[in-house]
């Protein structure tokens, strides 16, 4: 593959556009080229300017991620997604991704734990697990992680309060209350259970 343009970004002085055989192919920046001899003219392995890609990108997108993280925690699939999203390449995402666990920024666990605390007071644990599934936690963690998770019918029974507050019981609020109960992501017998011990008690 030949080299037949450098070209200069517009947006960042010190990052170029490799073209190879008269496509673009990578951005370089400007320490990457002096460093390694990069021409135009020259001509060069894929695995080669690969290479030069990650060099070139590393530093910059594992400040990316420590920005982008801030005091978050975040999932793996989720950080991965945002530099990808960035326009980074696999290989620079993969890196990044390994020295972040390296250094434990990025635990999965850790994260399902954290976001099931948070949440597990308005959500049932078949919504819980359908939102982690969603921010790329495997099926692995989460059957490690909710081993041994029982979903509270006090909770149930707040937010059960909470709907009927000025709501007139009668059947169709039953109804509506059971389904409201089901979106948040708990069992079915434990919202009737919680219903009709409330509608019970209450009429």
């Amino acid at each position: 593959m030949i080299i037949t343009e450098i070209k200069k970004q517009t947006k960042n002085n010190n990052r170029f556009n490799i073209y190879l055989d008269g496509q673009y192919y990578c951005g370089l920046n400007a320490e990457t080229i002096v460093k390694n001899g990069i021409k135009t003219g020259m001509d060069i392995e894929k695995e080669t300017i690969d290479n030069y890609q990650l060099e070139s990108e590393k530093t910059t997108a594992l400040e990316k991620l420590v920005n982008y993280m801030g005091s978050r925690l975040r999932t793996e699939k989720q950080l991965f997604d945002y530099l990808a999203g960035k326009g980074y390449a696999k290989a620079t995402c993969d890196y990044c991704m390994e020295k972040l666990k390296e250094y434990n920024f990025i635990n999965d666990k850790q994260y399902v734990a954290a976001y099931v605390e948070t949440n597990k007071r308005k959500k049932g644990k078949k919504l819980l697990e359908l939102e982690l599934r969603q921010k790329g936690i495997t099926d692995d963690i989460l059957q490690d992680s909710f081993e041994e998770y029982e979903n509270d019918e006090e909770v149930i029974k707040t937010i059960l309060i909470k709907y009927l507050k000025n709501k007139e019981l009668s059947r169709e609020t039953f109804q509506k209350a059971y389904r409201h109960l089901m979106s948040k992501g708990f069992e079915s017998g434990e919202v009737l259970r919680v219903v009709r011990q409330h509608f019970k008690e209450d009429l």
